[in-house]
């Protein structure tokens, strides 16, 4: 509220996509759809060949002006969300994954959630297409809130698929560190701690604003392959550079120590055990990365080249 006047922020929905073909047109459908209509639609995307419908039918709604489809040369999903907040020209941007149906009220949820004032960021429901709500107590409001609960709370936690925040906030806390690359795992979390840091506030998880993410097993990140190779490393290397830069040292130590004796591991690891003492191996070399990126320090935003618009 400013007043006796309800704030109404103008909304960009910024969709950072790589290698997704129809799953993304059905993505952008729903943001179309919406009955409270977005002020404007960016598609960040890394692709570097689409299918020809799909690419008729992004040009046909660049031409129109439906969307503004940005090309990003180089594959890394904290570039192109630091690509969708220096061209957004709202004063919230929504990011959305490239594989998710919305809520009937979704833009309209996201965009009510900034008139009491206090709000500067917003977490948004993430429904797995196979999990149910959660319901009940929480005991954690931070990292383990789960972003499928039904009740609106304050938290230090957000899903990278479905938030917004107030653009120029986001700038002036310097964006989205690009040194996370890959399946860039934690570089939501790396976001969200230093805005709350630098703010003094918290995210105002909003169940309303809820969609429903599909998990397509092609396209994604940068690499599909290394969400679920057991040897792979960036997502190991995310955490730990998170830790490192985020809850301290000693934490960080006792995390690394933790995931070498007891590594994660998805159901193609955990039914051939011979695998273990690799990931064990994996975690030493991810925190090796971790501590060089470190010293390397962080890649926040920066002056953007000349805007390359796809044909």
């Amino acid at each position: 509220m400013k007043g006796n006047k309800v704030y109404v922020p103008t909304i960009t929905v910024a969709i950072p996509t790589y290698n997704r073909e129809q799953v993304l047109i059905n993505t952008i459908q729903h943001v179309l759809a919406q009955g409270q209509p977005a002020d404007e639609i960016l598609v960040v995307d890394q692709t570097p060949e689409h299918e020809s419908k799909v690419t008729r039918q992004l040009s046909r709604w660049h031409a129109e002006g439906a969307i503004r489809w940005l090309k990003q040369d180089v594959a890394n999903l904290s570039a192109a969300r630091n690509r969708a907040l220096m061209e957004a020209k709202s004063d919230v941007v929504i990011f959305l994954d490239d594989d998710v149906v919305l809520s009937e009220n979704f833009i309209r949820a996201h965009q009510e959630s900034y008139d009491d004032g206090r709000t500067k960021l917003v977490a948004g429901q993430i429904i797995a297409a196979d999990k149910p709500v959660h319901t009940g107590q929480i005991d954690d409001f931070e990292l383990g809130f789960p972003l499928s609960h039904d009740r609106t709370a304050w938290i230090k936690n957000m899903g990278g698929g479905n938030f917004s925040v107030i653009r120029e906030l986001a700038i002036e806390v310097g964006g989205f560190d690009q040194r996370f690359y890959r399946v860039a795992y934690r570089e939501d979390s790396d976001f969200l701690f230093r805005f709350c840091t630098r703010y003094r506030c918290l995210a105002k998880y909003v169940p309303e604003a809820s969609l429903v993410h599909l998990a397509s097993l092609s396209g994604g990140c940068e690499s599909r392959r290394a969400a679920f190779d057991p040897l792979a490393c960036s997502g190991s290397v995310g955490e730990h550079y998170f830790t490192l830069k985020n809850v301290g040292v000693c934490k960080a130590l006792g995390n690394f120590l933790y995931r070498v004796i007891r590594p994660r591991c998805g159901r193609f690891a955990a039914r051939r055990p011979w695998l273990l003492p690799l990931m064990g191996i994996r975690e030493m070399v991810a925190f090796l990365l971790a501590i060089m990126q470190v010293v390397q320090g962080r890649m926040l935003v920066a002056p953007l080249p000349e805007t390359q618009y796809c044909d």
